[in-house]
């Protein structure tokens, strides 16, 4: 009998090695806020080493940009809050977040005080709007985040979201570490989605 199940696992198939995790796969993200969390930038990179007692892999920092409300076209999401502190202030935060081995995710949801996140249908589905996302996209991950959080995803098409995630997961990384960008919802039961 030994020998028959020694026949058998010796004729059985060999599984296929898993991937290899990325980083967002192996440990908890920490989201930080500054005005919460530290008060601005100097106050968030203050507090990185509680992060990292948290074995923590990931910082979600922001929404950073300015809010204007009721004016969505002219929301400058490729620009620092300057009550957050300066771009080099941004800088030295990701290069210290990088030093304990954080990789640091920015929150770009356009409205971030309340209501609709993408402040209603008409914005969320406008192109000029959608490009203007997508230059944001690109200057920050030119200043050197891992990635992006959007809330209110289900606010937006789909073809759009792949878009965005196409364009963050491609554009190539100075230091080799894969880009992600993630999405949430408010809504309180996913599956009543109506776009997804």
């Amino acid at each position: 009998m030994l020998g028959a199940a020694a026949a058998i696992v010796a004729r059985a198939p060999r599984c296929r090695p898993l991937p290899p995790k990325t980083w967002w796969e192996l440990g908890g993200l920490y989201r930080a806020p500054p005005r919460p969390f530290g008060g601005n930038l100097k106050g968030v990179e203050a507090r990185l080493d509680h992060v990292t007692g948290l074995q923590m892999r990931g910082l979600v920092l922001g929404p950073l940009h300015p809010q204007s409300p009721g004016d969505p076209q002219n929301l400058p999401l490729d620009q620092l809050d300057p009550t957050l502190g300066t771009l080099q202030d941004f800088s030295q935060l990701l290069q210290t977040a990088k030093k304990k081995g954080l990789q640091v995710i920015l929150d770009l949801t356009p409205n971030y005080l309340g209501g609709d996140a993408w402040m209603g249908q008409a914005v969320a589905g406008d192109p000029s709007f959608q490009q203007k996302v997508k230059r944001a996209l690109s200057v920050w991950l030119e200043r050197g985040v891992s990635g992006f959080f959007l809330d209110g995803i289900e606010e937006l098409e789909p073809s759009v979201v792949a878009e965005w995630r196409n364009l963050t997961e491609q554009q190539d990384p100075p230091d080799g570490v894969p880009r992600v960008l993630m999405g949430g919802t408010r809504l309180r039961a996913p599956g009543r989605c109506r776009r997804c």
